[in-house]
């Protein structure tokens, strides 16, 4: 009904990212209303990726999302510190348990290698694809993924 306000008990927030948004679902699973987080192909470390490739990265953020990241060049530059926006320098923080990520070993856009070492280092529960490329949140409903988050979700 208009102006009814309903409020929820309970609630039950999980995440879903990929990419780049991987990273922000990653950091905010930190917050202890988060139960628990999905990532696909998330980028887990930014100095791991290749300083020079965030330059491209800003480019090619602009061209296909156009104001969806708006950031300027010296915005972007603070990736490349390691400390800004980096779930592996948040590692400690986060409770690897809430996590489930899955990636492609043959994503040549965010290398599979990154996020095995985050999910060793954090507890994360790591799905490693022989193939798929750079996985997208498209995926979710995929059975080989939907399999995978109902168990999770549980």
């Amino acid at each position: 009904m208009v102006g009814q306000t309903y409020k929820v008990a309970r609630p039950e927030i999980y995440l879903i990212g990929a990419s780049f948004g991987g990273a922000a679902v990653i950091l905010a699973s930190r917050d202890a209303r988060v139960r628990g987080a999905i990532a696909f192909s998330p980028v887990t470390d930014w100095r791991a990726e290749g300083i020079p490739e965030i330059n491209k990265l800003r480019a090619f953020a602009h061209a296909a999302f156009g104001n969806g990241y708006r950031g300027t060049e010296k915005d972007f530059n603070k990736l490349k510190t390691g400390t800004f926006y980096n779930p592996t320098h948040e590692a400690t923080s986060i409770d690897g348990t809430k996590l489930l990520i899955f990636h492609a070993k043959d994503d040549e856009v965010v290398y599979a290698k990154t996020s095995v070492v985050f999910a060793r280092a954090t507890g994360a529960r790591l799905k490693l694809l022989p193939r798929g490329g750079h996985l997208s949140i498209s995926n979710i409903m995929a059975p080989k993924f939907w399999r995978e988050i109902k168990t999770f979700l549980k």
